[in-house]
C-alpha cells in the first residue's frame, strides 16, 4: 500500500494532467488538514472557508509546478494553505494571524516519540538556518514563523513582489539544500 506521501504526489501528478477524480480525491484526503490550519490561521470560519475554496483552486491550476524533490506534497499544500489565508484575509481587510501558534499549541498534545522528533527537526532546522546568509535566514524566519507577508518583504528588500517571491524561492532552496547534506 502506497504511503499518504507517494499518494498525495500520484495525485497531485494527476491533478496536473486535469484529471477530476484525483482532484476530488486530493480534496477528500488534503482538505481536513488544510481546513484545520486555515481556521487557525484565519480569523472565522468564514474566511477559512473562502481561503479553503482558493487553495484548491490554485492547486487545481498549479499542479504543474510541484516537484516532488524539492517540497513534499504536504508542505507544498500548507505552503499554498498560508497564501491562500494570507490572500483571503488582505482582501477582506482582515488582520493576519501567526501559523506558529498552532504549532506552539500542537507541540503540547504530541506523544513524546514526535516531540522529541520534533525538536530534532527544529534543531537541525535552526542550525541550518545559521548557516544561510542572515538576510535570507531573517526573512524565512518572518515569513515562515512570525507571520510576515511578501509584500513586508519586498518592502523591506525595496524590490516587486514578484521578485521577493523568487528571491525567497532561492532561500528556501538553499535552506533545502542545508537540510538535506
Amino acid at each position: 500500500m502506497a504511503t499518504e506521501q507517494t499518494r498525495m504526489e500520484h495525485l497531485i501528478a494527476l491533478t496536473a494532467r486535469e484529471d477530476r477524480a484525483a482532484f476530488e480525491e486530493l480534496y477528500q484526503l488534503a482538505s481536513p488538514l488544510l481546513f484545520g490550519l486555515l481556521l487557525e490561521r484565519t480569523p472565522n470560519k468564514k474566511t477559512a472557508e473562502a481561503a479553503l475554496e482558493r487553495v484548491f483552486m490554485v492547486i487545481w491550476a498549479e499542479a504543474k509546478s510541484y516537484q516532488p524533490g524539492l517540497f513534499s506534497p504536504r508542505l507544498w499544500l500548507i505552503m499554498l494553505a498560508r497564501d491562500a489565508a494570507h490572500y483571503v484575509q488582505a482582501a477582506k481587510g482582515e488582520p493576519v494571524t501567526v501559523l506558529a501558534q498552532l504549532f506552539l499549541r500542537l507541540r503540547g498534545q504530541q506523544p513524546l516519540e514526535l516531540r522529541l522528533a520534533a525538536a530534532s527537526d527544529a534543531s537541525h532546522l535552526k542550525s541550518s538556518l545559521a548557516q544561510l546568509p542572515s538576510q535570507e535566514a531573517s526573512a524565512i524566519r518572518r515569513l515562515y514563523l512570525q507571520g510576515g507577508s511578501y509584500a513586508d518583504l519586498a518592502k523591506t528588500r525595496k524590490i516587486s513582489e514578484l521578485d521577493a517571491r523568487a528571491w525567497l524561492r532561492g532561500a528556501l532552496f538553499d535552506l533545502h539544500q542545508r537540510m538535506t547534506k
